[in-house]
This record gives structure tokens, C-alpha cells and sequence, in this order.
């Protein structure tokens, strides 16, 4: 499978802005390739490393969930939640992030920013999902 993920700036339906940002996926032997990162779909409490721009990470799957309610009118079945924690902070100034991944979509659904105490500093979510 490869695709695209599309970021808009707007939350109004009726826009007609261009996209914020594209981002080119493609899905091989259960692993989904974003970008320049790759998310694992496996057992909760797998992990792996990674880097980015930010530094060099460990992601591990946290948990599957059965559901995950965004709205109203959005909700989703088999969640992967991941947590990436980055290797290069002091663990006085570590700044976690969670994300969550359709597992049937193979999507973000939400991404959290936590404290190192694990309290949400943001929250980044999906607003609507258009299947082409």
C-alpha cells in the first residue's frame, strides 16, 4: 500500500486552502513508512529505535486499543498507541510523545505532547478522514 497523508490548516469543511503539509506513506510487512519514520504494528511492549530531527528515540508500543472516540462523528477500532522517548535530553527536561495509529487506516489519529511527569502538555488531533 503507498498513499499520502494530507495536513490542512483549516478545520472548516468548506475551505479551499491547500494542504499544509503532504506526507508520502507506503505499508510493508506490517511496518508504515511516514516520511522519514517508520511505525511498527506489533505486540504492546515492542520497541525500537529511531531518529529524527529532534535526536535519537526509542519508540515502544504502549497498547492496542479496541476503540479510540475522536468525536462525535469519528471513531476508530484497533488503535496502536506508541510512546517516543528521546535519548540526547537530561531526564530532568525529557519530553515524551504519544501517538495514536489506525491500525486498520494505518493514520495519525492524536498526538500528545507529555511532561516528564506524563501530564499533556498538547494535544494534536484528528479532525475529519476522507478515504480516496
Amino acid at each position: 500500500m503507498t498513499g499520502e497523508w494530507v495536513q490542512y490548516a483549516s478545520t472548516d469543511p468548506a475551505s479551499t486552502a491547500a494542504p499544509e503539509m503532504i506526507f508520502p506513506v507506503s505499508m510493508k510487512n506490517k511496518i508504515l513508512f511516514a516520511r522519514q519514520q517508520m511505525y511498527l504494528f506489533n505486540k504492546p511492549g515492542f520497541c525500537w529505535d529511531g531518529e529524527n530531527k529532534d535526536g535519537k528515540f526509542k519508540s515502544c508500543i504502549v497498547e492496542v486499543l479496541p476503540h479510540l472516540k475522536i468525536s462525535d462523528s469519528l471513531t476508530f477500532d484497533s488503535v496502536y498507541v506508541y510512546k517516543r522517548s528521546y535519548y540526547t535530553q537530561p531526564a530532568s527536561d525529557s519530553i515524551k510523545t504519544r501517538l495514536y495509529i489506525s491500525g486498520i487506516y494505518h493514520i495519525v489519529l492524536q498526538k500528545e505532547t507529555l511532561s516528564k511527569n506524563g501530564d499533556v502538555i498538547s494535544r494534536e488531533r484528528i479532525t475529519g478522514f476522507t478515504e480516496k
